[in-house]
This record gives structure tokens, C-alpha cells and sequence, in this order.
């Protein structure tokens, strides 16, 4: 794979700019403004790979397969970016952006990629913890333009709860809720809440700071005082790590 992260990079947006209007052009349908070959002449392709998730401590890359599928060469400018976004799709703020130019020599195949770390974008990351990598290039022999986009989410770790003592009306059970951190940062101004309708009304607790990558507990007793089916909920926060969630369904008997 050809990493793109420390290739040259031209006048702030001057690419960007030409790609993007060569893209509009094309679903358009406004080509021949441009001098651009038909979709059927295309000749070189190109795959962003999708990102299925990424938990949160975690590096991802931004990957782009791409073929020349003619008998000449085929000189190719990328750019590949990632940023955060709200929930509205709305851009927030810009995570890592390289840009690259290559050749491709007749039928080759090449890989094109940026490593993002969690260092990059865990301080980007807004509400929902969304990102979107970008993928746009164009290919200087024929005026190709191709760009594609996906969107994923940062994925937090649940929190474990499990169950001690006896599930009856009336008797004292322990509820033990726990969770890794995933981050190499400590965790600070730490507090849990916890709830659970007929076990317990929604209170919260001061807890100590979790160490980079330490096991934070937690063990809560309840008293049970109704019959039946019961769900407990657990939201860990921290100044660093909110709305880290766990849930537990447990059945109460008489």
C-alpha cells in the first residue's frame, strides 16, 4: 500500500477545488465543458473501502483500491481526508487530510491509504462521536474524476453488569458494574448513574479516576420491591469519555 501522509501538498484547497468542479460536472452531465471521456471510457478504478466501525482508543486507516485497467500509464492525484461530523452530516471539524500524486503503469494495481490515530481525531470527535473519510481523485491523461465518501460511527465500550445474590422481592442483590478503559488517557471526574425501575430510583455517584487502560468497578446493592421483570441501567461519564452504557434485564420472583 502507498502511504500518502507525507507526499507534497500544493496551494491550501487548489485541488480540492478543480476535483470537486470536475465531479460536479460529471453528475451533471456536463462533460463536454470540460473535455472529460464518457463513464464507458473511464479507464482507471477506483474503491473507497468501507469502514464498518472503530472503537474508540482504536487507529483506523482510509483505504482506496485502485486499477489501471489500459495499455498506457496513468499519472493519478488523490486527496484522502477524514473529519468529524454532526448528526446532521454537517462537517465539525477536520481530522487529517493528505494528498498524493502517482503513477500507474498499464494494467497495474495499487492501494492507497492514510493511517488516522486515536490521537488525531479523539479530540475532533462532537456529538454521536460520527466521522466521514473523503476520497476524491483525478487522473491527469484523460481528465477522469471519480470521489466517494462513508460515514461511521466511534465506537464506545458497553459496560458489564452482572448480577449477585438472590433475584427475590424484598432480598438484597449486588450489582456489579465494570468496564476497561480503552483510552490512553486517564479518565477524570468519573461518575456512574444507575436506575432501574422497582429496583431503584436514578442516583448518582462520584467515583475515583480510571488509569490509562485500568478496570474501573463499581458494586451497587439493591432491594427489589416489585415482582416481575426488571431492567437495570448503568451510564458511566468522565470529562474525557461520556454516555460509556450497560443494561441488564433480570426477572424477580416472589
Amino acid at each position: 500500500m502507498e502511504d500518502i501522509s507525507n507526499e507534497y501538498k500544493s496551494k491550501e484547497g487548489s485541488m480540492e477545488e478543480r476535483m470537486s468542479v470536475l465531479n460536479a460536472a460529471r453528475r451533471g452531465g456536463l462533460t463536454h465543458i470540460y473535455d472529460m471521456p464518457p463513464p464507458g471510457k473511464e479507464d482507471v478504478m477506483f474503491d473507497l473501502l468501507d469502514i464498518e466501525k472503530v472503537q474508540i482508543g482504536k487507529p483506523f486507516q482510509v483505504i482506496v483500491k485502485v486499477e489501471n485497467k489500459s495499455d498506457e500509464t496513468r499519472t493519478v492525484t488523490s486527496v484522502l481526508s477524514a473529519s468529524s461530523v454532526h448528526y446532521t452530516g454537517i462537517i465539525a471539524r477536520k481530522v487529517k487530510r493528505a494528498r498524493g500524486v502517482f503513477t500507474l503503469k498499464p494494467r497495474q494495481k495499487e492501494e492507497l491509504g492514510i493511517e488516522v490515530t486515536f490521537d488525531d481525531y479523539f479530540d475532533k470527535l462532537v456529538d454521536y462521536a460520527m466521522l466521514k473519510i473523503y476520497a476524491i481523485s483525478t487522473v491527469k491523461e484523460t481528465q477522469q474524476t471519480w470521489a466517494e465518501e462513508d460515514d461511521f460511527q466511534v465506537e464506545k465500550p458497553p459496560l458489564k453488569i452482572e448480577i449477585e445474590g438472590s433475584l427475590k422481592v424484598y432480598r438484597r442483590l449486588n450489582v456489579k458494574v465494570s468496564f476497561t478503559n480503552p483510552l490512553n488517557r486517564k479518565l477524570e471526574d468519573c461518575a456512574i448513574t444507575i436506575e432501574g425501575p422497582g429496583l431503584a430510583e436514578p442516583h448518582r455517584l462520584h467515583l475515583k479516576d480510571v488509569e490509562p487502560h485500568g478496570v474501573m468497578t463499581h458494586i451497587e446493592t439493591l432491594v427489589p420491591r416489585k415482582v416481575g421483570p426488571r431492567k437495570i441501567t448503568a451510564i458511566f461519564t468522565s470529562r474525557q469519555l461520556i454516555e460509556v452504557l450497560g443494561t441488564k434485564q433480570i426477572m424477580i420472583e416472589d
